[in-house]
């Protein structure tokens, strides 16, 4: 039987006259208990240190989709010297400079970052080409898809004008617009344009179509659209996971308007000094605690990465896995506000490996434009180890309309490995088949004698994870009767 824990009754009476004396006395203010910013403070007490260090690392994984925009923002004037109308593309293939999350450099990508602090802004889509068809969304600040373009998208491929209004626009619509109301200032315009014919050939119709997107202010139509060429230059535009994340935080806390359903975390915000109207100027002590909060976020999303956890596996039993998305994500357009509560930690799992927020038209059972497969383990559950060699067999038919490829991306950076061969492709010219048409890649610090063609060279100093796209993906896939191999490691 439980001991009961009593309180002497004289004390329990001092007690709670000590209480009322303090509300009768007024010795209390009406601000006692608000939110204290500690982000200033040297003297920090263990209670604090734990306070600021639990909401700084919550806070990174909420603001994730809102901070790897933004820096994507920051990194187009800052690194390539973009005016926020112009478009950055990829004239020729990436590599490792490129510092967007898991790009491919197969074909042709756009990206750009606009904002409404001017006035509404229209992009305008060409009809789709024999040469070249284009597949693109537009994102508010938060990766919230406003609307998809191109062939998959409003316009149909058959070319359209999407016009984007500020928060709470009442100025005059014109007609013969895609109309879009945005709930943000700064947003992102992801897109890639797939190319008919393999090889250069291909690669410069692609590029040559995308040069005829416009974009430009309503109020300016006749600005013409600057186009930077962005490939093989150095790009940071991911967050660092350090204290410039919080920097960048702040900078959004101050010009996007919040969402109701966010209120709660900018009243913890304020707690480490991120507060509207306010500087943000930590001092050194809480700075530390701040970039430990967030380097540790980080390694809670690699882990999830190496173990499989942050993807959903596909063949059973087997090492890769698809996007983390349930349908109840899907429907809420990536923002994970269900019903039942704000789950960031879904947000967050998923736009640490995905260079942009999902399509608004995206059917995560059926994706026919682009399906995706990913790992960091073999086919013993073990992490991939970089100074290892590894065999994956992909079986004869893959099921595709276009072609498929496998790139390995770095576990921290999560953009292309410093490697000479990050990536293979069904287009690549010289790949050994096998006489039963199934193909044999190898991951390998060295080329591997006679599948130099099919050889991904590996960094022994920088893990990584895989991503196999399937370009055109058929119904085939889905029935899982084709089944891609997983790494096995070549003793």
């Amino acid at each position: 039987m439980k001991r009961r824990r009593t309180m002497d009754m004289s004390k329990l009476t001092q007690s709670i006259l000590a209480i009322l004396a303090v509300f009768v006395l007024g010795s209390v203010s009406q601000t006692a208990f608000a939110q204290s910013d500690l982000s200033r403070k040297t003297d920090l007490t263990e209670t604090e240190e734990r306070l600021i260090y639990s909401r700084a690392y919550e806070a990174t994984l909420w603001a994730s989709p809102a901070l790897a925009l933004y820096a994507q923002h920051v990194a187009n004037q800052r690194d390539l010297g973009g005016h926020h109308l112009d478009i950055i593309y990829t004239g020729k293939p990436m590599d490792h400079r490129w510092g967007g999350i898991t790009y491919n450099n197969q074909s042709p990508y756009f990206v750009n970052h606009f904002t409404l602090k001017d006035g509404p802004v229209v992009l305008e889509i060409p009809p789709a080409s024999p040469e070249a068809r284009v597949f693109g969304s537009i994102h508010d600040a938060w990766q919230i898809p406003l609307e998809d373009f191109g062939p998959a998208g409003a316009d149909e491929g058959k070319g359209g004008k999407y016009l984007v209004l500020p928060p709470g626009y009442e100025g005059e619509i014109p007609d013969g617009y895609i109309v879009l109301r945005s709930n943000s200032y700064v947003h992102l315009i992801p897109g890639r344009t797939i190319p008919r014919d393999p090889g250069q050939k291909g690669w410069d119709a692609a590029v040559a179509y995308l040069k005829t997107i416009k974009l430009y202010l309503l109020a300016h139509p006749e600005r013409p659209t600057t186009f930077i060429q962005g490939a093989q230059k150095t790009y940071d535009a991911q967050p660092q996971f350090d204290l410039s994340d919080f920097r960048l935080l702040h900078r959004i806390v101050q010009d996007e308007p919040v969402r109701e359903y966010d209120k709660a975390m900018y009243g913890m915000l304020a707690t480490i000094g991120i507060e509207r109207g306010k500087e943000f100027e930590p001092s050194a002590e809480v700075a530390a605690i701040l970039e430990q909060a967030a380097k540790d976020a980080q390694d809670y999303a690699i882990e999830a990465i190496q173990s499989g956890d942050a993807f959903n596996t596909f063949w059973q039993d087997g090492a890769w896995g698809a996007f983390n998305l349930s349908p109840e994500y899907i429907e809420t357009l990536g923002t994970a506000n269900y019903d039942r509560g704000l789950f960031y930690e879904d947000r967050y799992l998923n736009h640490f490996y995905l260079a942009g927020g999902i399509y608004r038209r995206f059917d995560p059972s059926k994706p026919v434009s682009t399906a995706y497969m990913m790992t960091a383990r073999d086919d013993d559950g073990t992490g991939l180890d970089a100074s290892k060699t590894y065999k994956i067999r992909i079986p004869a038919n893959p099921p595709i309309r276009d072609f498929w490829s496998i790139i390995a991306y770095g576990n921290e950076s999560r953009t292309f490995i410093d490697s000479p061969r990050f990536t293979v492709s069904s287009n690549d010219e010289g790949l050994n088949v096998n006489a039963d048409g199934s193909i044999d890649l190898y991951l390998s610090p060295e080329p591997v004698a006679g599948y130099e063609a099919n050889t991904v060279i590996t960094n022994p100093q920088e893990d990584a994870f895989l991503m196999f796209r399937f370009y055109g993906a058929k119904p085939e896939l889905w029935d899982r009767e084709w089944v891609l191999g997983d790494p096995e490691m070549v003793k």
